[in-house]
């Protein structure tokens, strides 16, 4: 692996939110957000129906990531609430490239700065240590 595209434990933070690795702790959070009406119609192709739904979403996210394809971020406002989650997708260190995608907003957060806000500490993670080449918006992601 390219020694620029370090995938320990990341925690990305500014502009009241902070990006968090996601984990198994997320799981009724991340439940909720899905149940909200129109997450799983408009911002993702993941179908949640159940609580074991999510967690099965959860340890695929995180098969990914310890196989350095993917790094899922639960993002967290000011108090340490779980607001929407995001990722780092298609991560390819041969070609110092990778997608950013995978958002999932709360319904009370969406048109506000916050999607803006985790894009911009990922690109800036993303050109500025890793020193990437290429970092593509991706809307849709299975």
């Amino acid at each position: 692996m390219n020694a620029g595209f370090e995938l320990a434990h990341i925690v990305l933070e500014g502009f009241g939110i902070a990006l968090v690795p996601m984990d198994l702790s997320h799981t009724d959070a991340l439940f909720t957000l899905a149940l909200q009406s129109d997450t799983q119609t408009y911002f993702t192709q993941v179908h949640i129906e159940t609580i074991e739904d999510t967690r099965q979403y959860i340890l695929k996210m995180l098969r990914e990531r310890y196989s350095a394809d993917r790094y899922p971020f639960m993002i967290l406002n000011s108090y340490g609430e779980v607001i929407g989650a995001t990722a780092f997708l298609d991560i390819r260190t041969n070609h110092k490239g990778c997608e950013i995608g995978a958002t999932w907003i709360d319904v009370k957060y969406r048109r506000s700065k916050v999607s803006t806000a985790a894009k911009f500490l990922m690109m800036e993670l993303a050109f500025e240590t890793w020193q990437a080449e290429r970092v593509q918006l991706s809307l849709i992601h299975i």
